[in-house]
């Protein structure tokens, strides 16, 4: 019997083939069209919406600098020795000899600073207060646990309210140590003495030691992180920070007292700001209507923006803002709304 091998339509394959693929590459384009939608969709949300660290509490929509870093709640951080792995939030309000010198983000953890005060005993002497949390509860467990780590020269003081210790951590310097309970947990303060009148010094550093833990109180849960405050301080042309985490570090007027910055003293504040990707340092400056005034500005980039080397001046109304920005625009070939997009809204 003849075997009869089936006629194959050749035509009619490669027809239903193109429609196959056709098919194929509209639902395809679609699907795309619809995730680059979504996607663009989330980077709006992403981008037009302030990222607050702690949006629960009692934020206000707009607070002057001054406002920002006389009262507000913080993490503050834990040497590197220490093995707690929480962190209490406290409160800070400053006095009129005591306030906040600057709070730098640490490179392990985004939810701590280092903490530094300034405490003005007079016109000749002040103190800088590095400031930790601790692993301890106890008093005379942190005692312990400090002289296994540092070159105690002497207990000065213990009680049952605070300790003060005087050590070594270089040759030539005297540092002294004072710690004391907030809540359930101790926590402990730093300064250095490098001076002649040391035995004099250690005395009155003792005053501000005990005025900076007066100013400390437990978190109530209300009171705004320092960041989220700096976040609602108004800024030229309507411009806002995009993230909480942006921000590598808050610094006063007070700590510009040995800047190399010949302008400095016409300062009120700066905030430093850091993606982790764009190698730019990017400075805002606050309450800059009299640093903007006694620079020689170069040229005029806008109406409104001026530029000598890498500082901008911008107002806008009654605000006046100066940026630093590094590397230098125009060598990089960017416009300056470039490098404002990258860190505000």
């Amino acid at each position: 019997m003849e075997n009869i091998k089936p006629k194959i339509n050749i035509w009619g394959i490669l027809a239903i083939g193109v429609v196959t693929i056709i098919v194929a590459i509209i639902i395809s384009t679609k699907l795309l069209s619809n995730k680059k939608n979504e996607t663009l969709n989330n980077n709006i949300t992403e981008n037009n919406q302030v990222s607050y660290y702690d949006k629960s509490r009692s934020i206000n929509s707009t607070y002057t600098f001054d406002e920002a870093t006389s009262k507000f709640a913080f993490k503050a951080t834990m040497q590197e020795y220490n093995k707690q792995s929480t962190f209490d939030t406290l409160i800070f309000e400053e006095k009129d000899n005591l306030k906040l010198s600057r709070a730098s983000r640490t490179i392990s953890n985004n939810d701590d600073f280092n903490i530094e005060f300034y405490y003005k005993y007079n016109q000749t002497i002040s103190f800088n207060y590095d400031f930790y949390q601790s692993d301890s509860n106890e008093l005379n467990d942190f005692v312990e646990d400090f002289k296994k780590l540092r070159d105690v020269n002497r207990i000065i003081e213990l009680n049952n309210d605070y300790v003060y210790i005087e050590y070594k951590l270089m040759n030539f310097e005297t540092d002294y140590c004072f710690a004391k309970k907030i809540g359930n947990r101790v926590f402990y303060a730093t300064t250095t003495i490098n001076n002649d009148d040391k035995e004099n010094e250690y005395k009155l550093a003792l005053i501000g030691f005990q005025e900076l833990f007066n100013s400390l109180k437990n978190d109530n849960g209300k009171e705004p992180y320092l960041q989220d405050k700096i976040l609602n301080v108004p800024m030229v042309l309507n411009k806002k920070i995009k993230n909480h985490n942006l921000i590598d570090a808050i610094i006063t007027l007070i700590k510009q007292r040995n800047s190399f910055d010949l302008y400095s003293q016409y300062k009120n504040g700066e905030v430093h700001l850091n993606d982790g990707k764009v190698k730019t340092s990017f400075y805002i400056y606050y309450d800059a209507e009299k640093y903007y005034k006694v620079i020689k500005w170069d040229k005029d980039i806008t109406s409104n923006i001026k530029n000598k080397d890498f500082y901008y001046g911008i107002t806008d109304g009654k605000l006046t803002q100066v940026f630093f920005i590094y590397p230098d625009i125009e060598k990089t070939k960017k416009s300056i709304d470039e490098y404002l997009s990258v860190f505000l809204d």
